[in-house]
């Protein structure tokens, strides 16, 4: 009888075996990544004459998130253009950033989640690094940074931004993991234009999106996505004398207009140059391999992106630049084989005879 019952434990360690090993590693990638520079935005009047904006403010949002355990910074900054007073940064010419942060998870040693570098610091630089870090087929991470290098409205004479959102999962010990950066880099612009004004705005871009999914073996029973999103517009928005309100959303459709006017303005807004999607979504959940690349490429491909608002009317308006970058991926445990739960339930099924056996010897 102890022989049968030795048996019996070992084919229910066999089928438990058998299940983990059907459990293999799974790579999750997501990232959205973009870069912006040489962003200039004029305001002229009937005669020419540049329109000086009042008052501005700049604020930044990361947000990173690995199972439970979650980071966020933020940092905001603001002044009155026109007075000359602010509490930013003096940008990229005196060798400092505007506004800035950064926010990383990672699972980078047996203690738990790490809450300040990514694995064994592969982005080097730390804050403000913008170098892509995955994906390294191992470890698990939520990365997210956003940096005002330079800005028109604190004496540059462009503005340059650059944001990143990276997130990586290879354990199936891990149920989910994420990162979200919402970068709210807010120009607010609050001037007086006289009617028949002119808002002419023009930058470089390069984006760069990937959601991947690699699995090691065609059969690997898991659940996967992977996503990664882009969201860049500017609106301008009557304060005072009205209701309009005029927003552009580049997507890359030289032949479509993006910019479009409401609330009763008769304002025209046409691009001048629009060569790439900047409000895109790259999504996978195909096993065992499947990836969505999106303008992703490793060094920099700035490309340029122009609109010409006319016919503003008089009064008060607000211009809102806002940037959005989320890489978000998800894995779940994987389900054990057919044979895998007939091998289980062949062993328990023995270990019940088994005890009946020796009731009866009993």
């Amino acid at each position: 009888m102890k022989i049968r019952t030795s048996t019996l434990a070992v084919a229910v360690s066999a089928a438990i075996g058998i299940g983990m090993a059907g459990q293999a590693n799974a790579n999750i990638y997501a990232l959205s990544h973009l870069k912006v520079e040489e962003l200039s935005i004029i305001a002229l009047d009937q005669d020419g004459s540049i329109v000086v904006p009042d008052t501005f403010n700049f604020s930044i949002t990361n947000t990173a998130s690995l199972g439970a355990a979650d980071e966020i910074n933020t940092s905001n900054c603001n002044g009155n253009f026109a007075a000359g007073t602010g509490n930013c940064g003096s940008g990229g010419s005196g060798g400092n950033t505007v506004l800035g942060g950064s926010t990383d998870i990672s699972t980078s040693s047996s203690a738990g989640p790490n809450l300040t570098e990514i694995p064994d610091g592969t982005r080097a630089g730390g804050e403000d690094d913008y170098s892509f870090v995955g994906p390294l087929n191992s470890g698990d991470y939520g990365t997210a940074d956003s940096v005002i290098n330079d800005a028109q409205l604190v004496g540059d004479a462009f503005t340059d931004t650059e944001n990143i959102a990276e997130v990586e999962l290879n354990s199936l010990d891990s149920a989910s993991g994420g990162s979200t950066i919402q970068s709210n880099t807010q120009l607010e612009w609050t001037f007086d234009l006289p009617d028949q004004s002119v808002l002419q705005i023009s930058f470089m871009a390069d984006p760069d999106l990937l959601a991947e999914i690699s699995t090691p073996q065609p059969d690997d029973p898991t659940d996967a996505t992977a996503q990664a999103d882009l969201t860049v517009r500017f609106n301008l928005t009557q304060d005072t004398g009205g209701t309009g309100e005029i927003q552009w959303r580049p997507q890359g459709t030289t032949a479509i207009n993006d910019c479009s006017v409401s609330g009763g303005s008769a304002a025209n807004c046409t691009e001048d140059n629009d060569t790439q999607d900047l409000n895109v979504t790259a999504s996978v959940a195909t096993i065992p391999f499947s990836s969505d690349p999106h303008s992703y490429d490793v060094g920099d491909n700035l490309t340029l992106f122009g609109a010409t608002i006319t016919g503003i009317e008089a009064g008060t308006w607000s211009l809102t630049l806002f940037e959005q970058k989320q890489a978000n991926v998800t894995l779940a445990t994987g389900i054990p084989e057919p044979g895998t739960m007939l091998l289980l339930g062949a062993g328990l099924a023995g270990i019940g005879i088994a005890g009946r056996r020796r009731k009866k010897l009993g």
